[in-house]
């Protein structure tokens, strides 16, 4: 029983089985990076964030103040 597991544990770790392991995982996960840039690849550009303040000047005035009231009440 030792002999066939050690010989199954040799199998398993020889180096081949790694490099083919590890080319199997980078060819995958450039396979699925140039997938998910083709889906966004036609979408037009949206608005620039302005820096630190992020999208500050999109927010609806008239909601904030009705937030406001309902804090104040």
């Amino acid at each position: 029983m030792d002999a066939s597991l050690s010989l199954l544990w040799q199998y398993v770790f020889s180096p081949a089985n790694i490099v083919g392991l590890i080319a199997f995982v980078l060819v995958f996960c450039l396979l699925q990076q140039y997938a998910w840039h083709q889906t966004y690849a036609n979408i037009p550009p949206g608005p620039k964030p302005w820096p630190i303040v992020g999208n500050f000047g999109a927010w609806n005035r008239t909601e904030y103040n009705s937030l406001e009231q309902d804090r104040i009440e």
